[in-house]
């Protein structure tokens, strides 16, 4: 029994090491960095590809897309032995400049001499790999330059084959007609409108608005530098936004449920524009009253700023950190089930 376990224990001592040498082959492989012989196939390949532009766009695609693979192998290859280089690079900094004999200085101490020829030799095996992915990486970078112009081109010469281009004068008089046609057209268009009766009542009844605007604008216009300048400076603070949506809010909350609710409602259901605008025979759709413009309009660009300033906060921002991004989030859930919550709390008991 003693010498059937001789054989037992030797097979599964290969049979670990065996395991062993399989699971650590990609890492030992994926040590030894970019395999440069391949990448000079891919790049004389892409160089070719440009140089004759007989590829397809499809076959530049996917060539770029092989080029930006190795290019990000490349930029990974030049981060190991960061560190070393650099001790490497004060160690020989702190030795000084090498004496030149040739001016008649004096040779330094051997000692120093051979440190200094070591710590060379040194620098100059570790910045061997990392000055090879250096120089691919440039090639590479250029190469994805040229596919990127190159197909910029093409498409630019069929966007320009669909139809006359705009840059030759020969068609300048042909798009100037064009354009004259359609001013004119708009031209009779808002002549009709002045003398329809319906639309000069309306223009005599919003006429001291109008000047009032008007004189603002001028205001504007003369004194808006210093005046608009502070207004930035008051926009700017992170706080002011939500002052002023909270101080909105609550104004509209009291104005809306007061005795004063039907001026709040005729201002909300007020149309600046009452009639229909057309151009070209085409309605602009913009006979809205006051509260479809804020619901239709202004709440579609608010939340695309906020959109924007949370893209920026997740990415970039303090939100990048879950612990920072948690209250944020349960602040924003709360937002949207507390309005919920006190709706249900206050129409439990109703009949509707």
């Amino acid at each position: 029994m003693r010498r059937s376990r001789v054989p037992v224990r030797g097979l599964l001592a290969g049979l670990l090491l065996w395991m062993g040498l399989v699971l650590l082959a990609p890492f030992a492989l994926a040590q030894d960095g970019p395999d440069y012989t391949a990448w000079s196939r891919v790049a004389s390949r892409a160089e070719e590809s440009v140089a004759t532009g007989r590829a397809s766009d499809d076959a530049l695609e996917a060539l770029r897309a092989q080029i930006v693979e190795w290019r990000q192998q490349f930029l990974t290859a030049q981060g190991p032995n960061a560190d070393r280089i650099a001790t490497l690079q004060g160690q020989i900094a702190s030795l000084g400049p090498a004496p030149d004999t040739e001016a008649g200085a004096a040779p330094e101490a051997e000692d120093v001499a051979a440190r200094r020829e070591e710590l060379t030799r040194q620098l100059a095996e570790l910045r061997a790999p990392v000055q090879a992915a250096e120089e691919a990486y440039s090639r590479a970078d250029g190469l994805i330059r040229e596919i990127d112009t190159l197909i910029r081109e093409r498409r630019t010469d069929r966007l320009l084959s669909l139809g006359p281009s705009p840059l030759n004068p020969t068609r300048w008089p042909e798009a100037g007609a064009a354009l004259g046609g359609t001013m004119s057209e708009i031209w009779r268009e808002a002549g009709e409108a002045r003398r329809s009766a319906s639309v000069a009542r309306t223009l005599r009844d919003r006429l001291p608005v109008i000047l009032l605007l008007l004189v603002g604008g001028l205001f504007l216009i003369v004194r808006s530098r210093g005046f608009v300048s502070r207004i930035a400076e008051v926009l700017r603070a992170e706080t002011t936004g939500g002052l002023l949506l909270i101080v909105g809010a609550a104004i509209a909350i009291i104005w809306a449920n007061t005795a004063f609710s039907g001026t709040y409602e005729s201002i909300r259901d007020f149309k600046p524009i009452s009639e229909p605008v057309s151009l070209l025979g085409v309605s602009l759709h913009l006979d809205l009253s006051l509260g479809k413009w804020a619901a239709d309009g202004l709440l579609a660009i608010f939340f695309f700023v906020v959109g924007l300033e949370l893209k920026r906060e997740f990415v970039a921002g303090d939100l990048r950190d879950p612990k920072r991004a948690a209250l944020p989030m349960a602040a924003a859930v709360g937002g949207m089930i507390a309005p919920a919550l006190i709706y249900l709390a206050w129409n439990l008991g109703a009949d509707n």
